[in-house]
């Protein structure tokens, strides 16, 4: 039987079927698409155009430039003047609107649910609406942008634009240029374009803050990033930078611990790889910076020839000097800052004699107390001390140091054996071995057997050594004993210290002040008990009494020093040099 292929089976049939229904869904599938496709494309386009025009805006925000929109004035940042009132009392008038004023307070036009849906984490990220103002279609136009479908809510100081409406993006709803995929916040930089920053500091509970604020580019670029090192010592290898998160706006902060407040920081802005800033360094504090210390006042330190030996002091007392200036000495890990007077105090003091070598110390130390505190800082004022000095001398400074011989050719850290009187206090002190017997000079004084006896648990020389002034004088019988060279004589150069910068504030000063500080000088027949002191750019000192009953009557001013506790108040500093004229300000908290 012959078969008939002419007719369409049904499976044929049903598979055209298919195939039809198929490509009918892709087309639509495909249109419905393109439509999503364009209609974000639209969005993402508006959006970039309305961040351009922000832009520009802002480039007169900051430039005092005017824009008048819709026949109104808009300056800079707003122009003010001050106006008294019918009470006496003066009021600030805002004469003409700022950029930043341009549209609408969207407070009273939209519900508070709608702008929390908006300001916040899930919707544009944005959760701070502070400054935002509504920019409708009208005020859109006037701007100079047309055919618009958009509206925005805009805040010019920041750069932020958000989208009222959004875009819903299968579930997804975006308002800012930052969310849509792929999207470019960063409108028609210029490769290579000038960026410029300011920067500002503080300290804060001990910690340091770097203000980076003011960031500006040609360009218009509003995504940065901060990379920062501490610059190397030279010789020193260089240090590895730190790169920030990308931020928006015009401002970071950069957080200091304390052990970095006299490093030198170098900064730079920059966007990615196609533009960046110059370096440029930045310290929070700097050893001679100047601080705004004031001291409360105070009246004239009496003191008599009975504690200092001497009747060449003031009768009336040592005044206090007033309107000193005081600079940086040290920073310390714990927080604490020490001060300087810039320059020494206009009265000197005399010291003579045993009981002035007893009391130097003590009196040095208590007149920096009474006169140059301040009690609402709760700070007390010291004398500066040998301490202080040596500890910014560097290893071949201390060499320097360590060479001194004294006229009676004893070594410094070496000793001699005299026989004479000595102030009482001297007996007290390490380094010392008084009322040493016959005995002991007979079998021989070895100088293993000299330090075995040399005291190591008395008072350092710095120390003040009473709690109160004394009377004490000298030893009333002749002893042998044994003396310690410890003082020195050295020509202090800027290579002999740790920080160069410690040079311009102790050695520059070319006057003659006390350190709070005692040493003893060998010379050939007789031992000298002194106080160090600084004369010019010189460390040495000054004798009262020598051990043969021969006494001097040196003079010289003070150098106070004060600590602050930089956990209870703020330093603020405004990124330029901070002389006598700019000093840090002092923030009680």
């Amino acid at each position: 039987m012959k078969k008939n292929n002419a007719g369409i089976t049904l499976v044929s049939l049903v598979i055209t079927v298919i195939v039809l229904l198929i490509l009918s869904s892709i087309a639509v599938y495909s249109g419905v698409s393109t439509i999503r496709s364009a209609r974000l494309t639209k969005f993402t386009t508006e959006l970039k155009m309305m961040q351009q025009k922000v832009n520009e805006l802002y480039d007169s925000y900051i430039n005092n430039k005017s824009v008048t929109v819709n026949g109104v004035e808009y300056v800079g940042q707003g122009e003010y003047t001050t106006q008294n009132t019918e009470d006496g009392q003066t009021q600030t008038v805002q004469t003409k609107l700022g950029i930043q004023d341009i549209g609408e307070d969207p407070e009273g036009l939209f519900n508070s649910n709608r702008l929390e849906e908006v300001f916040s984490a899930e919707g544009s990220g944005i959760t701070d609406r502070t400054g935002h103002m509504y920019y409708d279609l009208e005020t859109i136009q006037a701007l100079g942008l047309d055919d618009m479908e958009y509206e925005f809510f805009v805040n010019v100081a920041t750069r932020s634009v958000v989208s009222i409406e959004g875009f819903n993006d299968y579930g997804t709803r975006y308002y800012t240029l930052d969310q849509v995929p792929n999207g470019v916040y960063n409108v028609d930089y210029i490769s290579n374009g000038t960026v410029n920053f300011e920067t500002t500091s503080e300290v804060v509970n001990g910690e340091g803050k770097i203000y980076i604020k003011n960031i500006t580019a040609t360009g218009y670029v509003n995504k940065w990033q901060v990379r920062y090192r501490i610059k190397a010592e030279e010789g020193e290898n260089e240090n590895a930078w730190t790169t920030t998160e990308e931020f928006t706006g015009n401002a970071y902060t950069i957080n200091v611990p304390t052990r970095n407040l006299l490093d030198t920081y170098e900064i730079q802005v920059i966007h990615g790889n196609e533009i960046a800033s110059s370096p440029q360094e930045y310290h929070i504090l700097k050893v001679g910076d100047y601080i705004n210390y004031t001291y409360d006042e105070a009246d004239n330190y009496v003191i008599t020839s009975e504690y200092t030996g001497s009747n060449s002091n003031p009768s009336a007392g040592i005044p206090q000097t007033k309107d000193l200036n005081w600079r940086i000495l040290k920073v310390h890990d714990d927080g604490t800052i020490d001060l300087i007077s810039e320059m020494a105090t206009d009265t000197d003091i005399f010291f003579e004699s045993a009981v002035g070598y007893n009391n130097a110390v003590f009196i040095l130390n208590d007149i920096c107390a009474k006169q140059y505190s301040n009690a609402t800082l709760a700070t007390t004022a010291r004398s500066l001390n040998l301490d202080d000095v040596e500890e910014e001398l560097n290893d071949q400074g201390i060499e320097e140091k360590n060479k001194y011989i004294s006229e009676g050719n004893v070594q410094y850290g070496n000793f001699k054996l005299y026989q004479g009187i000595y102030p009482l206090l001297y007996a007290e002190e390490n380094g010392t071995w008084t009322n040493i017997s016959s005995e002991d000079i007979t079998a021989g004084l070895t100088e293993e057997k000299i330090r075995q006896n040399l005291k190591r648990d008395g008072i350092d020389v710095s120390e003040n050594g009473y709690t109160s002034l004394t009377t004490d004088s000298a030893s009333t019988v002749v002893q042998n004993l044994i003396m310690t060279q410890s003082f020195y004589q050295l020509e202090v150069k800027s290579e002999y210290l740790k920080n160069s910068d410690i040079y311009s504030v102790l050695f520059e000063q070319e006057e003659t002040y006390w350190l709070a500080s005692r040493s003893i000088n060998c010379y050939e027949n007789y031992g000298n008990f002194a106080i160090s002191g600084i004369t010019n750019n010189f460390i040495g000192g000054s004798g009262t009494f020598n051990t043969d009953t021969g006494i001097g009557t040196p003079s010289r001013a003070i150098r106070p020093v004060v600590s602050l506790d930089l956990n209870s108040i703020r330093l603020v500093g405004d990124g330029r040099e901070h002389n006598a004229e700019n000093p840090h300000e002092i923030v009680i908290e």
